[in-house]
């Protein structure tokens, strides 16, 4: 278990603020992230625009910890997210999350996982949870001591995003870390961003999913992981 305790912002000139990022931390990685996000408190005919908070369960954990083995205590996250990382890694997070001071504060718990029992657990995720949201992150990433560094295009969003993230085991420690860390942007083209990537999509996308079921919207997110696999 562990906390990330995270800054996000809008980001005005994305060329401007990549070459920026590149002369001031160096080397940069480029990842492509697809991440799908499960809830079990849906019955399927809520409208997208209008959901409740995402729960999952320590029912439906329990299951997944014997599949995939894991070292988790037995309780209740906001949600549980299966992620591919550039076709070729494959995740999964439980997560819950909290903003203070304009800040995402989550305590996580994150496994890599094989492949076949990635699709295990998809499979028995896809049995009894749904996907409230969905997304392709393509990311220019760097790091600077325990900081990490997102540089981010979503396919649902139109502008791009900066993130700053420190993980650890003390909260208070983290804090004044990222406290200190975000000094470095003050001379960046960059806006505080407090929404969480779904809460911008369903406002931005709005008229689209006005109309729309969690069911319909889940269906198509499980057409796209399976390709994926």
């Amino acid at each position: 278990m562990g906390f990330e305790i995270e800054k996000k912002f809008l980001v005005g000139n994305y060329n401007e603020t990549l070459e920026m990022l590149k002369k001031d931390f160096g080397k940069d990685a480029v990842r492509s992230k697809a991440g799908f996000w499960f809830a079990g408190n849906f019955t399927g005919m809520e409208c997208m625009t209008s959901l409740p908070d995402p729960k999952f369960f320590k029912k439906e954990l329990a299951m997944i910890k014997d599949i995939g083995e894991f070292d988790i205590p037995l309780q209740d996250f906001q949600y549980a997210r299966l992620r591919i990382v550039n076709r070729d890694r494959y995740m999964i997070t439980f997560k819950s999350k909290s903003i203070q001071n304009k800040m995402e504060q989550n305590v996580e718990y994150e496994f890599e996982l094989k492949k076949n029992v990635f699709a295990r657990i998809l499979n028995f995720l896809s049995e009894g949870n749904l996907v409230f949201y969905y997304n392709i992150k393509d990311s220019i990433e760097f790091k600077s001591n325990d900081m990490k560094i997102e540089l981010s295009k979503i396919n649902d969003l139109k502008d791009s995003y900066l993130e700053v993230e420190v993980t650890g085991e003390n909260e208070s420690l983290l804090k004044n870390k990222l406290g200190k860390y975000i000094k470095k942007f003050d001379s960046y083209s960059l806006k505080d961003e407090p929404r969480n990537y779904s809460e911008l999509s369903y406002f931005e996308n709005r008229n689209a999913l006005k109309n729309m079921k969690v069911s319909q919207y889940s269906k198509e997110a499980l057409k796209e992981i399976n390709k994926k696999l």
